[in-house]
């Protein structure tokens, strides 16, 4: 017997551009939702940005809205496992222990986060940026340089 396959095809384009938020606010759920279920191993998810107003978009300009419009995305499986504990506030040593690595890979992957990110806040100011990040949230300039 052959392997199932489903196949979940969300292909929205509003018209006037009043929907926009809403669609993208359905897309980012979407993705949420499969690294929540920890699944994405054996989920695909492809985005394609068409064209606008018959212009070719080049792909590192849609790679970049991608990123601009999901910043969770840019992080690994791995990083975005241990994001969610960090947001859950397991405590360095807790997450090496459960995910069987060492303490200095945990600290890696949070530098890696981070660094995918563009957050330079550390400490209790990281850990509610990311936790915003995580929640579909956006940040402002101000809120990804550290006070000095």
């Amino acid at each position: 017997m052959g392997e199932a396959k489903v196949r979940l095809i969300i292909d929205s384009a509003p018209r006037d551009g009043s929907n926009l938020g809403k669609l993208i606010e359905l897309h980012r759920m979407v993705v949420e939702q499969t690294m929540r279920l920890n699944i994405d191993e054996y989920v695909r998810i492809t985005w394609e940005l068409d064209a606008v107003e018959g212009r070719e978009t080049p792909p590192a300009a849609a790679a970049e809205a991608r990123r601009t419009a999901d910043p969770i995305s840019a992080l690994s499986s791995r990083q975005r496992q241990i994001a969610d504990m960090l947001c859950a506030h397991y405590s360095i040593k807790r997450i090496s222990s459960e995910l069987f690595v060492s303490v200095n890979t945990v600290k890696k992957h949070i530098q890696n986060i981070k660094r995918a990110l563009k957050v330079e806040s550390s400490g209790a100011d990281f850990i509610y940026l990311l936790n915003r990040l995580m929640q579909g949230g956006t940040l402002t300039e101000a809120e990804l340089t550290p006070n000095e």
